[in-house]
């Protein structure tokens, strides 16, 4: 009896295992548990993430003489300073002296030409009497008169006009007198007034101590305006493509955020050499619309440039696109069940969702980050609350 028992049992099995290979057989491979998402419609924007640095619009490193002794240092780091105000004095006896120096120089020489054609005049006139007195006896006949021609003859010998090259180099003094004084009088003029501030603004260095030289490889003085920012950043060879003048921006620093706007970008690259080699960058700025005193020269902020904005654009997670470089992009799209290739063509692209101008309608499902598993025709379920 129990025998028989284990035998309806075995058959039992046996017949339900042939079933479930009935099923599988019609059914084919296994469907695959997928997360979907629904094609939607509306607004995208696309941004470019990148890091810039916060600069004064308005700066000037003023480098000062390095001969002359500083006489007086009249600001300090931290003052805000006007237009036309002196930030330091020099000490300029040196230059005064030298204006004094070359005055002198200038008006020896101007003595010297004067002097020099006041006797080419005495001087051409004395032979111009004696060739007249010579010319006169040498048509006598006078036995007396010959002592005299020849006495006249040699006074004549030993007078030598000035030349034209002598006058010429007399006019070289002078000249070279005149560049020497107007020199010394450009130093003088450019340094009497000391350093003097060319726009508003708030003095950020200073390297200046009364009494002492200037260290020509520093500033002297550094002056910046605060309230009249930009920041400068640097955009590798495929974001130099994507940005543009005019372009808006919003930076973010800390937990604040200002509005911006692309303003300049640079019309060569520039290579800097680093640990890890050459660097390669375009440099960009973007003036910042919104004043804030939290925002420090120097220090860096977060900034994301608007590539471009699409009301109404169809658009799919960005996640859900893939390619190929035969088919191109493409997603699967669940029809009846199944996973079907349909290629798209993307347009606008946001870091979360992309727009897609063919292939797609709203209201279409499409498989999220779709597996290697996923072919044209995969049967596809998807699990209560994994949509």
């Amino acid at each position: 009896m129990k025998k028989r028992k284990v035998l309806v049992i075995t058959s039992l099995v046996v017949v339900a295992a042939l079933l479930v290979g009935v099923g599988l057989s019609k059914s084919g491979t296994k469907s695959e548990v997928v997360k979907t998402a629904t094609v939607t419609k509306g607004d995208l924007k696309s941004y470019l993430s990148t890091n810039a640095i916060i600069q004064s619009k308005n700066t000037k490193n003023y480098v000062g003489a390095a001969q002359l002794p500083v006489k007086s240092v009249k600001v300090k780091v931290g003052d805000n300073v006007k237009k036309g105000q002196v930030m330091l004095e020099y000490d300029i006896y040196d230059l005064n002296a030298s204006v004094t120096q070359a005055k002198l120089q200038y008006n020896n020489a101007v003595l010297q030409k004067s002097e020099l054609l006041s006797q080419k005049e005495q001087l051409d006139d004395n032979i111009e009497k004696l060739d007249n007195q010579i010319k006169e006896l040498e048509g006598s006949k006078n036995p007396s008169d010959a002592l005299q021609l020849q006495t006249l003859k040699q006074k004549r010998d030993a007078l030598q006009p000035i030349s034209d090259e002598k006058l010429k180099l007399m006019d070289n003094s002078v000249s070279l007198a005149k560049v020497a004084l107007d020199s010394a009088n450009s130093k003088l003029e450019k340094y009497k007034g000391g350093i003097v501030a060319d726009f508003d603004g708030v003095v950020t260095a200073l390297n200046a101590i009364e009494g002492a030289t200037l260290n020509p490889a520093q500033p002297a003085v550094t002056l910046q305006q605060l309230d009249n920012l930009k920041a400068v950043m640097s955009l590798g060879k495929y974001d130099s493509l994507k940005v543009k003048v005019g372009q808006e921006a919003i930076l973010k620093n800390g937990s604040k955020l200002y509005k911006g706007e692309v303003s300049f970008i640079s019309p060569a690259a520039a290579k800097a050499v680093s640990m890890g080699g050459q660097d390669t960058s375009l440099q960009a700025e973007i003036d910042i619309l919104d004043e804030d005193a939290d925002l420090k020269v120097d220090f860096d902020a977060n900034v994301d440039i608007l590539l471009g904005s699409i009301k109404d654009a169809v658009k799919v997670p960005v996640e859900s696109i893939k390619y190929e470089k035969d088919v191109g992009s493409y997603v699967f799209k669940v029809v009846d069940g199944k996973a079907k290739r349909v290629v798209v063509k993307p347009g606008l692209q946001s870091d979360m969702e992309a727009q897609i101008t063919e292939g797609l309608s709203v209201g279409d499902t499409i498989v999220l980050n779709p597996s290697m598993s996923i072919k044209d025709g995969t049967e596809v379920r998807t699990n209560e609350g994994e949509k």
